[in-house]
């Protein structure tokens, strides 16, 4: 291919932060090279040229059992997205995240044509459960970028070129959190709230976790904000609408309100993710909340292999966010560990002070920087 020309680079989304890495690395690949997108994204990729053959919120599953109803579906746009892969012949497939849709697709498009190249960004948890899929990918992944240096050692063995890439929040820690002004402009202390990036998640947790704060004795002196992925913010407006006459609260899109949250929150409620990582790395005290459907936990009980669900406990293998699962999460449960972070001044600068440590851990241990990342990628092509 004569440097000059216009790569052809397929894109697979499932869901917002998968699409923010994925704005990310293709807007530094767009700085030197012409590239052309095709395949899955949002409103952010669309930006950058993506016309996609359907929105990324159509993946929007997670779970066992919640999955089935969802089968027919989920084939179908599988095959899809295989038949226009073949349509287009890109240059490169990369998938970001979303790895039972994503490694469905690899797989078949490897079976149809070996000599598609294919780059997964963020690593499957392999090192939580599944251990053997790390092998199982290696037929249909060449290479893979992971965000925390630990997973390397899981897919080397294997033939997977892997590489640690530097998680982009710790840039944006440093320039865009850093330098947000107050939009909010509350007066009360801010407690924010993250319910999920799916809808099932925010269905499952936002309510719960409304009814919880209502039944405590918070609003006097708490204001409460919730941060909204933007494509469900009308489901989420109209849960918490049945509980501002109770609560001090507002909502607001993540996509313009997220950073100014997370500079200017003095505790944090957020349901398990990658929000919780970047709250932690914010230095925001704060509790984690997950609950799955019953038959669902039931089955992962016995597959999960790790002690914590938190990023951030993983990866300092410590119980530093209070994690209230499944039955764990109860009014009694929930009200104890609100109260205890907000008023046990100890144990909130134990926490801050171990959240200074996880910023020291990733930063030292996350040094590609965007210019080599662009190097592997051109590499691949």
């Amino acid at each position: 291919m004569q440097f000059n020309s216009r790569l052809k680079i397929y894109i697979i989304v499932g869901e917002e932060s998968g699409e923010n890495l994925a704005y990310n690395l293709l807007t530094i690949l767009r700085n030197k090279r012409r590239v052309a997108l095709y395949g899955i994204g949002g409103k952010r990729l669309k930006k950058l040229g993506l016309n996609p053959i359907f929105s990324y919120t159509r993946l929007s599953v997670m779970g066992l059992i919640e999955i089935i109803p969802k089968l027919p579906v989920l084939l179908y746009l599988i095959n899809k997205t295989v038949r226009n892969i073949i349509s287009v012949n890109p240059d490169l497939i990369i998938t970001f995240d979303a790895p039972d849709f994503s490694f469905r697709v690899l797989n078949k498009i490897k079976r149809v044509n070996p000599d598609f190249k294919t780059l997964h960004v963020v690593a499957p948890t392999v090192w939580a459960w599944k251990a053997y899929r790390a092998k199982k990918i290696s037929n249909y992944v060449d290479s893979l970028f992971v965000l925390f240096d630990f997973e390397k050692k899981y897919f080397t063995p294997h033939g997977i070129t892997t590489t640690t890439i530097r998680h982009p929040f710790l840039e944006k820690i440093n320039n865009e959190i850093r330098k947000a002004p107050n939009l909010l402009k509350l007066d009360k202390k801010i407690i924010s709230i993250y319910p999920g990036s799916r809808k099932g998640e925010i269905k499952r947790h936002l309510n719960l976790i409304l009814k919880y704060i209502s039944l405590g004795n918070y609003s006097k002196n708490y204001a409460f904000i919730i941060i909204a992925v933007d494509n469900y913010f009308d489901i989420i407006s109209e849960i918490t609408y049945k509980y501002v006459q109770q609560l001090d609260i507002k909502v607001y899109k993540s996509s313009k309100y997220k950073h100014y949250a997370f500079k200017f929150s003095d505790y944090a409620i957020a349901v398990s993710g990658t929000v919780s990582l970047e709250l932690a790395l914010c230095k925001i005290p704060l509790i984690v909340v997950y609950k799955l459907n019953k038959i669902t936990y039931l089955i992962l009980r016995n597959l999960v292999k790790v002690k914590y669900v938190s990023l951030a406990n993983i990866i300092l293998n410590k119980k530093i966010i209070p994690e209230l699962i499944q039955s764990e999460l109860s009014y009694k449960n929930f009200n104890y560990e609100l109260s205890n972070l907000i008023n046990n001044n100890k144990f909130k600068k134990a926490q801050l002070k171990m959240f200074e440590k996880l910023r020291r851990i990733m930063s030292k241990k996350n040094k590609t920087t965007n210019a080599i990342a662009l190097k592997k990628v051109l590499k691949l092509i």
